[in-house]
This record gives structure tokens, C-alpha cells and sequence, in this order.
């Protein structure tokens, strides 16, 4: 048993709100040494009268549910000691709260770490993108100067037909 267990069973308030006050307290830790007395009474002799093996397990689970395996607002609750299932209740939500801050702060890390991520990605897509654009858009201005220039040329070889037929009149 633990001692905060052992002080909530026993309504001791001031040892359990010290014991809380302690980091890295945990207030669902369930007692552990009962293992060993599941295991002494499986081999007393008034077990002998139980022939099938289901009945076995299923007495063997619900008495160990019933005695074993309890927190220490279990046992606060058990011995009727209000004041510390109010202290260990507060206690129990503080630490949720606690942990649900940091499973949140977690999350937002992974949150922001992805949208980073998918923010890079697409920022070289959307670099690729234009590149390709900027690329076509040169091919184009490449092939508009050529027809420009045909069309410079095609005009300056009317202009020089003119000339032409002006000089001849």
C-alpha cells in the first residue's frame, strides 16, 4: 500500500494533503501487494470444495474487485472520509486538467510541425508552378518576337514595295 493509500484509509487529512502537495504524486495508483494474498488464499483448503474452474476464476475475480486493486479515494470513499474524497477528487481533476494541457500542447506542436510541413510542400509547388509558368511565358515572348519580326519585316518589305511603286510613278 501506498502511503497516501494507507493516510486516505485512515482519514488522515493533513498526511494526505501533504502527500499531494509532493510532485509527481500519483493519486490513481491502485494497491499492489494484494497479488500475494490472491495467491495464499488460491491455496488455503477451503478452496478444495470448488470443483469447476469457471466458478474459480469468477470468485477469484470479483473478490479481488471487491477487496484489491482500489485507489486511495476508493478506500477514502469506503471509510466514508468525505473531506479526503473532496481533496483527492480536487486532486484528480487538477491532475486531468494537467494532462490535458500537456496531450493539447502536444498536439499543437504536431499541429503546427504538419502545418509547416504541408505550408514547405506546397510552397514548392507553388514555386514549381510558377517556374513552369515563367517558362512558358518566355517561350510565348520568344515566339511573339519572332512573328513581331516577321511581321516588322513583312511591313518593311510593303513599305519598300511603296517606295517602289511610288519611284516608278
Amino acid at each position: 500500500r501506498t502511503p497516501l493509500i494507507f493516510a486516505s484509509s485512515n482519514g488522515d487529512k493533513e498526511i494526505v494533503v501533504l502527500l499531494l502537495s509532493q510532485e509527481g504524486i500519483d493519486i490513481n495508483i491502485k494497491d499492489i501487494w494484494s497479488e500475494k494474498y490472491i495467491y495464499d488464499i488460491q491455496h488455503q483448503p477451503f478452496f478444495f470444495f470448488i470443483h469447476d474452474i469457471k466458478t474459480l476464476k469468477s470468485f477469484l475475480w470479483n473478490f479481488r474487485e471487491q477487496w484489491f486493486y482500489k485507489t486511495a479515494i476508493d478506500n477514502a470513499k469506503e471509510e466514508n472520509h468525505t473531506e479526503i474524497v473532496d481533496i483527492l477528487s480536487k486532486a484528480a481533476e487538477k491532475e486531468r486538467k494537467k494532462e490535458y494541457k500537456e496531450i493539447f500542447e502536444a498536439f499543437k506542436e504536431e499541429h503546427n510541425k504538419l502545418i509547416e510541413e504541408f505550408k514547405n510542400e506546397h510552397k514548392k509547388q507553388i514555386e514549381e508552378f510558377i517556374d513552369e509558368h515563367i517558362k512558358q511565358m518566355e517561350e510565348k515572348e520568344e515566339e511573339y518576337e519572332k512573328q513581331l519580326d516577321e511581321k516588322n519585316k513583312e511591313i518593311q518589305r510593303l513599305m519598300d514595295m511603296i517606295k517602289m511603286l511610288q519611284n516608278q510613278s
